[in-house]
């Protein structure tokens, strides 16, 4: 069906011809030629100036119609006002008689339209957005149709959330849809594709029920921003592609690494969509835009700093009520059945600890004589020790002990063959303490007091352990709060706020164990990251928040100007005389090919930066918030 009513075509100072398709999807008739304003359209932008690692960044299209009456009076006034939103799309293409390439697509709405109140001509000046804002309506829901909560790999998540994208039927089946670049990986990883192996869970989406009224859960939005927040990557459309990129690109740019030989391109189905040789060679000779050969910076620029940073804070949500670890012991032994070492995550005043697990054992019957002296205790020998403390019977002291529990009385001439539930909840702690380190002995005693497991060594058992926060008003814990700090005598401090994804909450037998919260899983890797830019192997956000501030402790030059010549795009590192830049956010008026272009000097020095892991419970938003701001 012919969607298009109406169309306008520029050629721009540099010779590209470039065509604005206007589609109605209610519409099938012919098409009108319209008579656009002299800047062609202006591309813009809109990022954060002081956020060089934010997710996503959404772009606008502005043009000038010149209303002549007829057809286009008759839209404007009569059928773009009762028009359904989203029924509107506007297309730009590059080379339209030849390439007819797709340059970018988005939504016109009524209310984006201005035209003067005088009669025809008469300017109309229309605005339309690439639709990122419109997922934040949309719940992301992962079910597979039959109420199951599928996996899948990152890439195909975030290709459902950008097939949801009013616009996603102006590209083809086998075009290029969605192109991304792999950079932050699970630490020795060895194939090709982890973004595209890796097995991510998200939050769940939970109909409505007795007690509440209308599904609920996170937007597509909510979705793909956290994915990239977690991962250090932008999400944006350039070029007529959605594009996932790291923010270390535009370092290896600076670093003359050619990062695109890494770049993977598929259509809207995850299909693989090759490149074209034109394609290439524009990603190769594009990746670095350079003073002189490829744009003339223009007069009246200005340069400015962004002040140095002290700490980064990202904050990861795993929304509650799930174990902090899980492990389980499958032999009866002399030795330790359970070990956990949490070397150096942060617990702070007031959180306390509830353990739990269950015991399923088989003991044999003893030739012993059925008398109350042949009785005999499973017993729990528990070492929970977090930074200098020790939980006992008695509470938290500095002094090393055991927490000693029984959970089951047998008489040893009759074995015992049962399952035994168990649990220890601990006090809150009385101060902030740094590592959990827990070990659990199951021990048999007999009667008289005497240690017997010896005896029973080969026999059956299973014991399992889970680990969960809990806090004042005895709420479970569901957030981990992830810090970078130098030790540079900075001020300011940035909150990257939260993300639903990272690393496995979970471990059973020293394996990953998924709860349904967010979590990458790949059989065989463990849950420590590197990157381009970082190699040694630390926890995903760890990363994320120490690379972050490897960009920012010191004061960063930030330049805003105005460039002409070559096309401006989001992807492209910026070389001036020996430095680069990274783009902020820019707006570029295509007719002129002039692009004002703010962008941040590229730096990268983690020299005195540490990372550390806060448990926090903040389930009941009881934590005051005050906890984690510092007054400048």
């Amino acid at each position: 069906m012919a969607t298009i009513r109406f169309f306008g075509e520029f050629k721009d100072e540099v010779g590209d011809v470039f065509r604005i398709n206007l589609h109605d999807t209610s519409y099938n008739g012919s098409e009108s030629e319209i008579v656009l304003g002299a800047e062609g359209f202006a591309l813009t932008y809109a990022g954060n100036s002081e956020d060089r690692h934010q997710p996503i960044i959404g772009s606008s299209v502005e043009f000038t119609v010149i209303n002549e009456g007829g057809n286009f009076e008759t839209f404007l006034n009569s059928v773009l006002p009762a028009a359904d939103e989203g029924r509107m799309q506007i297309e730009i293409r590059r080379d339209p008689d030849n390439v007819n390439a797709l340059y970018w697509a988005g939504i016109l709405a009524p209310e984006q339209v201005e035209q003067d109140d005088a009669p025809t001509p008469n300017p109309v000046r229309m605005t339309a957005t690439d639709d990122l804002g419109n997922l934040q309506r949309l719940l992301f829901d992962q079910s597979n149709g039959s109420g199951l909560n599928e996996v899948r790999t990152p890439v195909v998540h975030m290709l459902q959330v950008l097939n949801q994208m009013r616009t996603e039927n102006l590209w083809g089946a086998t075009d290029g849809f969605f192109r991304y670049v792999n950079d932050v990986e699970m630490n020795g990883y060895t194939g090709s594709d982890w973004l595209d192996e890796v097995q991510l869970d998200n939050p769940f989406v939970n109909e409505d029920c007795e007690i509440y009224e209308g599904a609920r859960g996170y937007n597509s939005y909510e979705i793909l921003e956290s994915i990239a927040r977690s991962l250090n990557a932008r999400v944006f459309q350039a070029n007529g592609y959605w594009w996932f990129m790291p923010v270390n690109c535009y370092h290896r740019a600076s670093n003359s690494d050619d990062w695109t030989a890494d770049l993977i391109q598929v259509d809207k189905s995850g299909n693989a969509a090759a490149l074209t040789t034109g394609q290439t060679a524009q990603l190769q000779n594009g990746y670095v835009n350079e003073t002189d050969d490829d744009f003339v910076k223009m007069a009246g620029g200005v340069i400015t700093f962004l002040p140095p940073l002290k700490r980064v804070r990202r904050t990861r949500d795993y929304s509650g009520n799930e174990f902090a670890i899980s492990l389980y012991s499958q032999a009866i032994t002399t030795g330790d059945n359970i070990v956990y070492n949490d070397t150096d995550r942060t617990y702070l005043n007031g959180l306390a600890f509830s353990i739990t697990g269950g015991c399923q054992i088989a003991l044999d019957a003893a030739s012993v004589s059925n008398i109350p002296a042949n009785n005999a205790f499973l017993q729990l020998q528990l070492t929970i020790k977090c930074g200098s403390l020790y939980f006992t019977n008695t509470g938290w002291g500095s002094v090393a002990g055991e927490f000693i529990l029984n959970i089951a009385q047998f008489n040893q001439s009759d074995g015992f063959d049962a399952g035994v539930p168990w649990s220890v909840a601990t006090d809150e702690l009385p101060s902030q303490q740094v590592a959990l380190d827990l070990t659990i002995q199951l021990r048999i005693i007999s009667a008289l007091g005497a240690d017997i497991t010896s005896n029973y060594v080969g026999d059956g058992l299973f014991l399992s352990a889970s680990i969960q926060l809990t806090g004042d008003q005895g709420l479970l814990g569901d957030e981990v709060l992830y810090e970078a700090v130098t030790s540079d005598d900075n001020r300011i401090e940035i909150d990257q706020g939260t993300v639903l994804h990272g690393d496995p909450l979970s471990v059973i037998g020293g394996l990953n164990y998924l709860v349904p919260y967010g979590n990458f899983s790949l059989t065989g890797y463990g849950n420590t990251y590197t990157s381009s830019e970082t190699s040694a192997a630390v926890s995903l956000h760890r990363l994320g928040v120490g690379e972050a501030m490897a960009q920012g402790q010191v004061p960063t030059q930030v330049k805003k100007g105005r460039f002409f010549g070559r096309r401006v795009e989001l992807w492209q590192t910026f070389k001036e005389g020996t430095q680069y830049y990274a783009p902020f956010e820019f707006s570029v008026v295509m007719n002129s090919r002039e692009s004002d272009v703010q962008r941040w000097l590229l730096n990268f020095d983690d020299t005195n930066v540490t990372t550390s892991e806060l448990a926090v419970n903040n389930d009941n938003g009881s934590v005051d918030p005050n906890l984690f701001n510092f007054n400048l």
